[in-house]
């Protein structure tokens, strides 16, 4: 049976109060159990479900990037602990934010549009105590609409979404694993015990995903001296589609395999050729010189 759970309580109209205030709760007793994190923003479509698979954990802490629907109503309707914090464009921080609000010795990162599935959740309850290790990898099931993704790198897709309390911190690099101090095991893909993800409902809306995220990370590269040119443009996307199609499977998928294998070739060019362009914008030309100046040197290739 889940367990009545406290809602967040600083009463204060200042929001910087409010998350000082919020962030003293990390000095509170720890308890025995799993703190379950979920980051939203405008989730009331997926919350809902979210929520009602996670009943079984000892406390839910939701912390939300300012959200313009219902988000924080359905949250507190399930008892959860509600928090804000500033809107970064990712989740990493918000989420190192949301480890220092828990209580538990253990935290399992559920994002909004996720399930914890029942064979999960029992593992969950009557296993973990007992184990060794600092942190697990969940095998993830990734759905396009109601097809679910077998290939292209698709599955097991396991996400490292569990750990002690005290073992784990985020890098504030976009899709990054958390940093893990101990030892991290892996459950297995074939078992029953997984996340459920509705990953997108159509190609328009994981093209639009594809676009903000590579946005991110194209900057990210920029800022860290990196750089490509023509070829490497060019190669990374056929290797990414190759690599997804004939590597990963996606030619036993049929028609969704190509679909998913050349989604990943897009996602490669938008992240590199937008890279190529933020190096191109660093020096711009001198407009009293017909001399065109030469884009900086010494930059690092990309990864």
């Amino acid at each position: 049976m889940a367990r009545s759970l406290s809602r967040s309580c600083c009463p204060m109209a200042n929001q910087e109060m409010r998350l000082s205030c919020e962030r003293k709760m990390d000095n509170t007793p720890r308890m025995k159990g799993i703190s379950v994190i979920v980051n939203t923003l405008n989730e009331e479509r997926h919350l809902p479900d979210c929520l009602q698979s996670l009943k079984w954990a000892q406390e839910i802490i939701v912390v939300d990037m300012h959200s313009e629907d219902r988000t924080r109503e359905i949250a507190e309707s399930f008892g959860c602990r509600f928090f804000l914090h500033e809107r970064k464009g990712y989740v990493e921080p918000a989420r190192n934010f949301a480890i220092q609000q828990a209580r538990c010795d253990w935290v399992l990162v559920v994002d909004a549009d996720e399930r914890v599935s029942e064979g999960l959740s029992k593992w969950l309850i009557s296993e973990l105590a007992t184990t060794t290790a600092s942190a697990f990898r969940i095998p993830r099931r990734n759905h396009y609409g109601d097809l679910w993704m077998r290939h292209c790198g698709w599955f097991p897709d396991s996400q490292l979404r569990l750990f002690s309390r005290d073992k784990a911190t985020y890098s504030d690099r976009i899709h990054r694993a958390p940093a893990i101090e101990g030892q991290i095991a892996d459950l297995a893909a074939s078992g029953e015990a997984y996340l459920t993800h509705r990953c997108f409902d159509n190609l328009e809306s994981r093209f639009a995903k594809d676009n903000q995220y590579s946005t991110i990370a194209a900057m990210a590269l920029s800022k860290e001296g990196r750089a490509v040119g023509a070829l490497g443009i060019l190669g990374r996307t056929i290797a990414a589609t190759a690599r997804a199609f004939f590597i990963q499977g996606g030619w036993r998928g049929g028609s969704l395999g190509v679909v998913l294998a050349l989604e990943r070739g897009t996602e490669a060019y938008f992240k590199y050729a937008k890279l190529w362009e933020a190096n191109r914008m660093v020096v711009k030309p001198i407009p009293s010189s017909p001399v065109i100046q030469k884009r900086q040197t010494g930059r690092k290739l990309a990864d």
